[in-house]
């Protein structure tokens, strides 16, 4: 019980961390996209003018070489800044993955009871970048070539069945192990044994319940600002226990 409490703690606490570091590098993201919009600033007089004249004749105002000049200078900005904008949604995009892949890693590492190291860093970054660039390519090309309606119930089930493949690719991660073997192992699994993690995920649902209605049970008699504190510590703790108890359920279906 004292190394299985130890476990829970940790993975606990390398899971808060990790959202911690995930809110420093979307606020570093918007600051940096907030620099990038400021360039466009220069544009201002002149697409105020153009709009404005539009605005009050119906017509675009008379090209002078001053105004053509202008409107080069606004084509250039705007070319300019979403150049610089996909650049940075981009390594916004690596630099989620990446500090995610660190602290996931660390708490898979413990999960499941491997050293973390160098190439298990390596390799887990590798496949999430793999994993998770294959799932939203899948989701941009549902938003954009279905209907909206069903489009946004895909998506929704698309996020189910990522979050469901993806907790069984962590829990039968080997760091020696081929990355597109993995990812078809987990797809096997996942599918052709999904009878056999039916009751373990019923039971995970009824110590999820049964976790919210103890807290529920002393709502009436604790201050919210510590029954709120309870919650977030009770769901870290039970997300942590899920993560060791899927693992070894994952495992042994394996084997």
């Amino acid at each position: 019980w004292k190394r299985s409490g130890r476990r829970i703690a940790f993975i606990a606490a390398y899971d808060f961390l990790s959202y911690i570091a995930l809110a420093i590098v979307i606020v570093l993201f918007l600051l940096v996209f907030k620099s990038n919009l400021a360039g466009l600033q220069k544009t201002v007089p002149a697409l105020t003018y153009i709009i404005g004249s539009y605005s009050e004749t119906g017509k675009l105002p008379e090209i002078t070489k001053e105004l053509s000049n202008e409107v080069k200078m606004v084509k250039a900005a705007f070319r300019a800044a979403i150049l610089k904008a996909i650049i940075i949604l981009a390594l916004f995009y690596t630099a989620i993955i990446a500090v995610l892949s660190l602290s996931k890693g660390l708490l898979w590492s413990e999960a499941l009871e491997i050293k973390f190291s160098r190439l298990f860093f390596k390799r887990f970054l590798f496949l999430n970048l793999i994993w998770f660039s294959v799932w939203l390519l899948a989701f941009v090309f549902v938003f954009k070539f279905i209907n909206l309606f069903i489009a946004a119930k895909l998506i929704i089930a698309g996020l189910f069945l990522l979050l469901y493949f993806s907790i069984l690719l962590c829990s039968l991660f080997e760091p020696k192990k081929a990355l597109l073997k993995m990812i078809k192992g987990a797809f096997t699994v996942g599918i052709k044994k999904v009878h056999l993690f039916i009751l373990h995920y019923a039971i995970a649902a009824v110590v999820l319940l049964a976790m919210v209605y103890a807290i529920k049970l002393i709502d009436f008699i604790a201050p919210s600002a510590f029954i709120l504190a309870l919650f977030w510590l009770l769901l870290f703790v039970y997300l942590a226990w899920l993560r060791i108890y899927i693992s070894s359920v994952a495992k042994s279906v394996v084997e």
